[in-house]
């Protein structure tokens, strides 16, 4: 005879380490040795050589992505993954900085950087009509899928976002605007679990009336790294990592661009890392520094160009903080 039985489910946990490639099902990318089921609760942290990517159904209880200084966790095809708990997307931020920052799952609101006064944090978002930033007061401001957004962390401290809610797995159409020629700017945000690919973005996400250049910025450099469709600027690669905002610039009325789902990329590193397999053109870059701060144009030599602006070969140079050295705003 056999009484006072209890029937419990053990909730494992294991921590991605990416030693055997992209594969989830691969028990050694897992530091438990087991491959995570439905009670697992599963950690993706920053700095491993690769990152999970998602072909068909797999199960865990928890998820958490995590985010450090150094970089942050990836995850690509996340609408594959069933969640039985809760997800978790962390955004690190520096204090004393300015950061560009989105939203990677859906019904996000400010109170993600909300952190009690400890320490403060100031919040905007970028009006194209009027060319300006609007501070945020309230912690139920929605932050739409696919919308840029600024923050500031008191300086002396830093704080670490925390996105909870269902990863977004699908292309995201944002709102994009154009007032006039000379107020066209508009801040988006990377919408998704991993970094993307503004080379794929351009190509796959139907863009109408908008210039084939993006602009992030730099807490570090305090000016915005820029790059073109010829694979040009100092934005390397033209990778826009996971849960930064971009600015992109419409040229005509009714603009549209979409973030589709397959601009998903892969990269431990949020600006500085090899320029890639793309051809660059002959180019000088001039560059000029002061303290941590930074600034730095690129000059390219094509045959065929013009004086006037071409999408894709030149870009417009946005204005950095007002400590950063500056090389002159015209087209470069």
């Amino acid at each position: 005879y056999i009484d006072d039985i209890q029937v419990a489910e053990y909730n494992a946990s294991a921590t991605w380490n990416g030693t055997t490639g992209t594969g989830w099902a691969n028990s050694s990318n897992w530091s438990s040795g087991i491959i995570p089921g439905a009670s697992t609760n599963i950690t993706i942290p920053p700095g491993k050589p690769v990152y999970p990517t998602l072909t068909k159904t797999r199960y865990c209880n928890n998820l958490v992505i995590q985010s450090v200084a150094s970089g942050d966790g990836s995850l690509i095809g996340a609408g594959h993954l069933m969640i039985k708990g809760a997800d978790t997307i962390q955004r690190y931020l520096t204090g004393g900085k300015w950061h560009e920052v989105s939203a990677m799952v859906d019904s996000a609101t400010i109170n993600s950087f909300y952190f009690n006064h400890s320490p403060d944090v100031w919040m905007n978002e970028y009006d194209e009509p009027t060319d300006s930033r609007v501070s945020i007061v309230s912690l139920t401001t929605s932050m739409p899928l696919g919308k840029g957004f600024e923050a500031w962390v008191d300086a002396g401290y830093n704080g670490t976002a925390i996105f909870t809610g269902a990863i977004n797995p699908s292309d995201v159409t944002a709102t994009v605007t154009w007032s006039d020629a000379a107020h066209s700017y508009n801040l988006l945000g990377n919408p998704f679990s991993s970094a993307i690919s503004w080379d794929s973005v351009y190509t796959y996400g139907s863009p109408s009336n908008i210039d084939n250049e993006t602009w992030a910025w730099d807490p570090t450099a305090g000016n915005y790294r820029t790059y073109t469709g010829s694979g040009t600027g100092f934005l390397t690669g033209g990778i826009i990592p996971m849960g930064q905002g971009f600015f992109v610039h419409a040229n005509a009325s009714s603009p549209a661009l979409t973030t589709p789902n397959n601009a998903q990329v892969h990269s431990s590193q949020a600006f500085y890392k090899s320029q890639g397999e793309k051809n660059i053109l002959p180019h000088i870059t001039i560059t000029t520094s002061k303290g941590e701060k930074s600034d730095g144009v690129w000059i390219v030599f094509h045959e065929g160009s013009t004086e006037a602006y071409e999408s894709g070969y030149d870009s417009r140079k946005l204005k950095g903080s007002d400590s950063s050295p500056q090389i002159g705003r015209a087209h470069v």
